[in-house]
């Protein structure tokens, strides 16, 4: 990842929360009552964010994105956080655009 130390610090902290909420919200779908082709499209869209939040080649760019996301623990709150985060145009901030 390309950045000052102090931003490399940053973007790796919040990597952490945005793969816990991504994880926590794959677990979520999974248990939930919706049908296979909706668990399908959202676990393949929340895979394709991990990769990307994995992947990211600025920390400057995950910042951006993400400075305001926090894992809580509360599943359908960060839920509803990402969601906001994802606002932005990410498929102009991250290299890899998200399905």
């Amino acid at each position: 990842m390309r950045g000052s130390e102090k931003q490399i610090k940053w973007a790796e902290d919040i990597k952490v929360n945005v793969l816990a909420i991504i994880s926590d919200a794959i677990a979520f779908c999974e248990s939930s009552n919706t049908s296979n082709e909706q668990k399908e499209r959202f676990i393949g869209q929340m895979n394709t964010l991990k990769y990307n939040v994995e992947n990211v080649e600025y920390a400057g760019d995950l910042i951006e994105v993400f400075k305001d996301t926090k894992h809580s623990g509360d599943c359908k709150q960060d839920i509803s956080d990402l969601r906001s985060a994802l606002r932005w145009d990410v498929n102009k901030i991250f290299s890899r655009g998200i399905k």
